[in-house]
């Protein structure tokens, strides 16, 4: 029972494989289901297989689509389309059962908005959007509704009237609230809806649980990281069917002396991450039994006798405690019944005592403590039943032969992360016999023999990665041949040694892990004796060549991944890929290939993805890509290409092609023939449909080119080029759905321009040279919704420039526009304009006429002064105003009057004294930011019930407005930085106790009151200065009962960070930011008291820090997910003293970098490339190459990482030269020791090119 990511960990990876992996899931999904572009719009994918379903991810929409059509029994998914408002009848028709609208921005939701699918409806997820509340009056009507997903919204309180009305006529059985802003349950809230077996409210700010709130029926109870500091006894009281309740992440210090379960079996509880350091004598006042205990990431430091003695108990985690000790007979009761125990990540020292009780253990998890022993007496009471032991992470110097020799049925086995240097064969004679798993990764094994597995016959897996093997026998593994499928040798083995000679006749391996193991070839023979490779993985190496046929059909007709990554390949010669039915994916990404030949990647029927990004590919011959009809993603950005050429890809693409070519220096785009005149054996159907030369050199874009791949282009990518006219470019560009050409030389766009692509969505133009739009521009473009013309120097528009189009986002931002009319031609399908940066001075009555369906306007940054009282009218479904950076000084009112439904209005810099009164009652974010405000009048906000965020920073007020916080229940969100606010007493937010947001910083503080904030017990964002010159300003005591704080910022003012921080902060602490230019120097013992967090995200950034201290990591021992991120500051240099962990070891030696399981930001510091910093150049690599084993990214994803961890780069001495941290390597370097300098290659590189430019000058 491994302990579960953190909720932050997790969310961070989720939002990145969401964001990177998600489509190349959806792209094998595509294929198995044979989805196809649909019919009501080709950037949304429908199926047929069963039911219908309708896929659309990222397609921007301002309404639902309509054309969907009968979907009798099937599912739609609109997922990060931007739907704001959904409109009534928008499922008319549709006749769905499924509906996915999460990830959007939906805030309303019409009362007849379901109204079509009534009576199919049964599953409904609007997750991640913002509804303030459930929309109950919508679903009232969806009779045969079961799955209601509302979790990650803005709701805040569960009326019971409206969830009983519920109840009346639609029977859900499960709901999930999770992630939303709920304070309270109030008594019987739930308790109608009668069918309901799971219930999330995860994610809250629950404190308090009233009577009974839920129904009987409940299965699965999820309140787990809320704010509750006491078990809700009394509301679980009736939940008799409960079998899984998630406590895990509240303020629960300590659990009740007796506790009396409505049911006697659980299968799941968790009190994980609590605040528990001790635990009650008895559990459970009678006995009860658990499948699954979870107690990790608490506090804990002694189990009391007799904890376990009512409860049966399956599987328990203690991991992520404090446990020293465990008294001998601490598990009484679970002798007999404990399966599974995890103790990783404790302080012991010694096995437990405790733990030689339990007969029935078969998985023990001791990952991550002290120990250094295992005795026969530790394991003997459950040596025939044991059969996963991980002690990774400990001080084993050696096998634990002797504890180990008397088990009986042991299969898996970590000793990853300790101090083994040597390997004997005798060290597992007898017990061996039943391993069928072994991880040795990360020790310091240096030798092994030709017997060291020999006791190992049913070995199928083996981990010998991030050792230091200096010496082997060629036939150490013989004796696993007929058994092992998989095995790591990741950075393990010297150049010296040739690992395929290690695995020849290896015939069972299917995974195959030879990272960065300084390899230099591969010739012919090395894989012939492997037929069962499925993965083999040699990034990191030397490879110069692969030899053609090295990968052979009739031998590996099973592989299906290939990485060479990061190795000295120069070319892909003909016939290196060829032939090998299963292979699916290539990366060959960081290479020096500078030519792909003809016939490199042939006849390969199900090669899906090839990665050759990174490289310097100038040539790739025809056909070099040859019968890959499943091919769909080709990436070569970052390569030296001039000329691309389809002649290299025959007969290749199975209709849903994506090809990458970005970051080159292109500069033609050729068809290889003219598909006019091909014969017909000749034409080939590339089938692509994403094409991405961005960032190259192109001027135009060959007509050829585009005929051959413009029966199935939906998406073109053209942007940071040098093209200066765009039309004639969409002539054979039938189906083409989007056009990005932002950053180049177009300098008009008249009418032809785009017409012939009359399927056209999406069009981006900004950051052109475009003053001229002709007349009738964009006209008869039905189906473009959406345009960016921001950027240019546009000074108007023409009245007909969108005649006839169904435009709904326009932005025209920063241009030389005088007045924003000419858009009554879309007035009934706009929703966003963004007419910002303009020189508008005037806004007339007729202006914005009739855009009557209008959801956002910005017009920030213009030159208006005063606004008519007619301006706005007719926006009544205005809900974002945006008149920020204009010289207002006043406000009219009655200019605002129309605007009934605005939720969002930002007044930033607008030279305003004060406010008139606002008559929003929807209103739910008000910025007033850099204005002139002495006073804030109670009178304007009077009406702004439902106001959540206030924006008050860089004004002129001298006290802090609490008056106001009577007339803003809601306030959730509240910065006042930036103002001369001289005190701040005990009761300055008296009254807005909702507040989970607060900004003080930079005030002109004499004193403050440290019980001023104790109030906030639901704050969980704080940013302050250290206010060092206030005497009575302690960090520790302001923040002493925020129990929810979770992330901080401090803007320290001294120039020495030492005491300020030290035991200020809480448990729940997630994100510390210190920054500040006035600091230059921390302290070692600056972040003593932060130990209590069990992950943590550390900045120091934006300082003027020039130095880091030795140690800087030793208080955070115990924080299991660190991140730290030290951006921006002066950094030149830092020490290997540093980062190093706080166990006493050398840095990386025993561990890694998996301390820093987050890793390490170091962008915008002044870092020089020397011999000083290569100790970090392997420090990174090293991390990079971990954390890509550890969370086995999807390629995509790791090309992001890759290329995030390449943008911290330092500079050579003497030079402009600079170059990524990660790739600093120790031949670019000649380090004079003695002087302590650094002369490089690069540097007398850069000497000779002056001198030979003087020469020429001359």
């Amino acid at each position: 029972m491994r302990p579960p990511l953190s909720p932050a960990v997790a969310a961070v990876w989720w939002i990145l494989l969401l964001f990177l992996v998600l489509p190349a899931r959806c792209s094998a999904q595509r294929q198995q289901q044979q989805q196809q572009p649909c019919d009501f719009n080709r950037l949304c994918m429908c199926s047929h297989e069963v039911v219908r379903d309708v896929v659309c991810v990222g397609v921007p929409f301002s309404s639902f689509p309509t054309g969907i059509g009968d979907c009798e029994n099937g599912q739609v998914t609109l997922v990060r389309s931007g739907l704001e408002v959904l409109q009534n009848d928008s499922l008319a028709g549709t006749r769905l059962s499924t509906l996915r609208l999460m990830h959007n921005s939906l805030s309303r939701i019409l009362a007849c908005a379901f109204c079509g699918a009534e009576d199919n409806l049964v599953s409904l997820d609007l997750g991640h959007n913002a509804l303030a509340q459930a929309p109950l009056h919508a679903l009232s009507l969806m009779r045969h509704l079961q799955w209601l997903n509302l979790q990650e919204n803005r709701i805040e309180d569960l009326r019971r009237s409206e969830w009983d009305e519920l109840s009346r006529t639609v029977a859900l059985r499960s709901l999930f609230l999770g992630g939303n802003g709920i304070k309270v349950l109030r008594d019987g809230v739930f308790s109608n809806l009668t069918q309901l077996a799971t219930l999330e409210l995860d994610r809250n700010l629950l404190s308090d649980v009233m009577g009974s709130p839920f129904p009987e029926s409940l299965t699965r109870l999820n309140l787990a990281h809320n704010l509750l500091d006491h078990l809700p006894r009394h509301a679980l009281r009736r939940l008799s069917h409960l079998s899984a309740l998630f406590l895990g992440g509240n303020l629960l210090k300590t659990l009740p002396a007796s506790w009396f379960l409505p049911t006697r079996r659980l299968d799941t509880l968790d009190l994980s991450r609590n605040l528990m350091e001790n635990l009650p004598e008895k559990f459970f006042n009678g006995s009860v039994y658990l499948r699954d205990l979870h107690l990790e990431f608490n506090f804990i430091t002694e189990l009391p006798m007799g904890l376990f003695r009512s409860v049966s108990a399956e599987r328990l985690s203690l991991a992520n405690n404090r446990l020293a000790t465990i008294a001998e007979h601490v598990f009484g009761g679970l002798e007999s019944v404990l399966v599974v125990l995890d103790l990783s990540f404790n302080l012991l020292r010694r096995f437990p005592k405790a733990a030689r009780a339990l007969t029935s253990l078969s998985v023990l998890y001791l990952r991550g403590n002290a120990l250094a022993t295992l005795d026969p007496d530790d394991v003997r009471n459950f040596r025939g039943v044991l059969e996963v032991l991980d002690l990774s992470g400990n001080h084993f110097d050696r096998v634990p032969s002797s504890a180990l020799r008397t088990t009986e049925r042991l299969s898996r086995l970590s000793l990853q992360d300790n101090r083994i240097q040597t390997l004997r064969a005798e060290d597992f004679e007898s017990w061996g016999r039943n391993l069928t798993a072994l991880s040795l990764a990360n020790n310091g094994i240096r030798y092994l023999s030709r017997d060291t597995f020999v006791h190992m016959p049913q070995l199928r897996e083996l981990k010998l990665s991030f050792n230091a093997i200096h010496f082997l026998d060629y036939h150490v593994f013989r004796t696993l041949r007929p058994t092992l499928e998989v095995l790591e040798l990741s950075s393990a083995l010297g150049q010296r040694f040739f690992p395929l000679e290690l695995v020849r006749h290896m015939k069972r391996v299917q995974w195959l892990q030879l990272d960065h193991n300084q390899m230099l070839n591969l010739t012919d023979s090395y894989l012939q004796g492997l037929p069962s490779l499925v993965h083999f993985d040699m990034e990191g190496n030397q490879i110069g060549y692969v030899t053609p046929g090295f990968f052979k059909e009739r031998i590996h007709h099973r592989l299906n991944r290939v990485v060479l990554a990061h190795n000295e390949l120069n070319a892909v010669d003909t016939d290196t890929f060829m032939g090998l039915s299963r292979l699916s994916n290539v990366v060959l990404l960081g290479n020096k290939i500078s030519v792909l030949r003809h016939g490199a990647f042939r006849d390969l029927p199900r090669l899906h993805n090839i990665v050759l990004s990174r490289n310097r590919i100038e040539t790739i011959e025809a056909g070099a890509f040859s019968n890959l009809p499943k091919l769909s993603s080709l990436l070569m950005q970052q390569n030296n290409l001039t000329t691309f050429s389809l002649e290299c890809l025959h007969m290749s693409g199975g209709g849903s092609l994506s090809l990458n070519l970005s970051q080159n220096a292109l500069v033609t785009l050729q068809a290889g023939f003219d598909p006019q005149g091909a014969t017909s054996n000749q034409t080939s159907d590339y089938g692509m449909r994403t094409l991405d030369v961005s960032h190259n050199r192109l001027t135009e874009i060959n007509n050829l080119f585009l005929s051959s791949v413009g029966s199935s282009l939906l998406n073109l990518h053209v942007s940071h080029n040098e093209i200066n006219d765009v039309s004639g470019l969409f002539e054979s560009l039938d189906v083409l759905q989007t056009f990005y050409a932002d950053h180049n030389a177009v300098s008009n766009v008249t009418f032809g321009s785009f017409q012939e692509s009359a399927e056209l969505q999406v069009i981006v133009l900004s950051k052109n040279r475009i003053k001229f739009v002709g007349e009738f521009a964009f006209g008869n473009m039905t189906q473009l919704r959406v345009l960016d013309l921001s950027h240019n120097v546009i000074s108007s528009m023409p009245e007909d420039a969108f005649e006839n189009t169904a435009l709904e986002r326009l932005n025209l931002s920063f241009n030389n526009l005088s007045s924003c009319e000419s858009l009554a031609a879309v007035k009934r399908t706009l929703r966003v304009l963004d007419v910002s940066g303009n020189k508008i001075s005037n806004l007339g009555a007729r202006h914005l006429d009739g855009l009557q369906h209008l959801q956002a306007l910005n017009l920030s940054r213009n030159q208006l002064i005063v606004i008519g009282d007619e301006s706005f009218m007719g926006l009544g479904h205005l809900m974002h105003l945006d008149l920020s950076h204009n010289p207002l000084y006043t406000l009219n009112k009655a200019c605002l009057h129309p605007l009934k439904m605005l939720e969002t209005l930002k007044l930033r810099n607008c030279s305003l004294a004060r406010l008139p009164v606002l008559h929003f009652k929807r209103l739910a974010t008000l910025d007033v930011t850099m204005n002139l405000l002495f006073n804030v009048s109670g009178d304007a906000f009077r009406h702004l019930k439902n106001l959540k965020d206030l924006q008050l920073s860089q004004n002129l007020l001298e006290t802090v407005p609490r008056h106001l916080w009577h007339f803003l229940p809601s306030l959730r969100s509240l910065d006042l930085s930036g103002n001369p606010i001289t005190f701040l007493a005990s009761d300055s937010f008296a009254g807005a106790n909702g507040l989970q947001s607060l900004d003080i910083r930079r005030l002109q503080l004499k004193f403050l009151d440290p019980r001023s904030l104790h109030g906030l017990r639901f704050l969980s964002s704080l940013r302050t200065t250290s206010y060092g010159s206030v005497r009575s300003f302690r960090l520790q005591e302001l923040v002493s009962k925020l129990h929810s704080l979770r992330r901080v910022l401090v803007e320290v003012e001294e120039p020495v960070l030492s005491h300020q921080l030290q035991w200020a902060f809480g448990a729940k602490l997630t994100e510390l930011t210190v920054t500040g230019r006035q600091l230059r120097i921390v302290f070692p013992d600056a972040l003593l008291g932060l130990h209590g967090s069990h992950e943590l995200v550390l900045r120091l950034t934006g300082t003027s820090i020039r130095r880091l201290p030795a140690g800087l990591l030793r208080y955070l021992a115990d924080v299991r997910y660190l991140t730290l991120d030290l951006r921006d500051n002066l950094l030149s240099f830092i020490g290997p003293e540093v980062l190093k962990p706080s166990d006493g070891h050398d840095v990386g030696f025993w561990r890694g970098t998996q301390h820093l399981a987050g890793g390490i930001r170091l962008e915008d510091n002044p870092w020089v490339c020397d011999c000083q910093l290569l100790w970090l150049s392997r420090w990174l690599r090293r991390w990079l190459r971990e954390t890509l084993r550890v969370q086995m990214l999807h390629f995509d994803a790791a090309i992001y990482v890759h290329n995030l961890a390449r943008q911290s780069e330092c500079t050579y001495p003497g030079t402009k030269l600079r170059t990524p941290l990660i790739d600093l390597q120790e031949d670019d370097l000649q380090c004079d020791s003695a002087a302590g300098c650094v002369m490089t290659s690069q540097f007398w590189t850069a000497v000779l090119v002056a001198v030979a430019v003087g020469w020429t000058k001359l």
